[in-house]
């Protein structure tokens, strides 16, 4: 049962961030909430609250990725952020706009993590030439973190998306071995933190078992 649930937390962690790098502030803010919302579901299952140092950090996350000018950052440098949703795919966005041309480019994203959640290389040809090989390496992403195996990443010719994938199967292999050194090896600063934070709430969650 935990299993699905970590493919599923890790998996819309990182690829928010690169779907959604282009979205305009006010549609970044609300799926930052549903993020907000459901990590502070998962963690309340956890149980336990982690010591003051690991707290600190967590404090500091929180308190960085409310900033409306970090959060323009990190959806410019393709940050991540997730959705741990009870579902097992992304979710789409609203395109309820009334302007037509921000419609059409929400229908294109909708169309994109549609492709993407089926890991159907097939759907991923039949979207426009630009969104095409995001697509491919997004499915790899998945796949790669899913299979737990880094080398897979390599398949990936762009280096931002290559060293994306790379640490969602280190964040993959941290929460999967409850082992906090695989978070070290994650190029985020932050994505650290919220891994060592993930990986200390787990561990603490079993030992509470035992």
């Amino acid at each position: 049962m935990l299993a699905p649930l970590i493919v599923l937390f890790v998996y819309n962690f990182f690829i928010c961030k690169i779907i959604y790098k282009d979205m305009p502030y006010i549609k970044i803010k609300k799926i930052l909430l549903f993020c907000v919302i459901g990590g502070s579901m998962f963690l309340v299952g956890c149980g336990k609250t982690p010591p003051s140092s690991v707290a600190d950090d967590s404090q500091k996350v929180s308190s960085e990725s409310s900033s409306p000018s970090v959060v323009s950052q990190e959806a410019n440098l393709n940050k991540r952020q997730m959705d741990v949703a009870s579902t097992s795919s992304s979710p789409l966005l609203d395109c309820q706009q009334s302007d037509e041309k921000e419609k059409n480019k929400c229908l294109r994203q909708n169309n994109l993590i549609s492709a993407v959640n089926s890991l159907s290389e097939k759907s991923c040809k039949d979207l426009a030439e630009g969104d095409r090989q995001q697509c491919l390496d997004l499915q790899t992403t998945l796949r790669a973190a899913q299979q737990k195996r880094v080398d897979q990443c390599s398949q990936i010719i762009d280096s931002a998306r290559q060293q994306a994938c790379r640490n969602q199967v280190y964040f993959s292999l941290a929460i999967k071995e409850r082992n906090s050194q695989y978070c070290e090896k994650i190029s985020s600063p932050k994505d650290q933190i919220s891994c060592r934070r993930l990986v200390f709430d787990l561990t603490q969650k079993a030992n509470n078992k035992d």
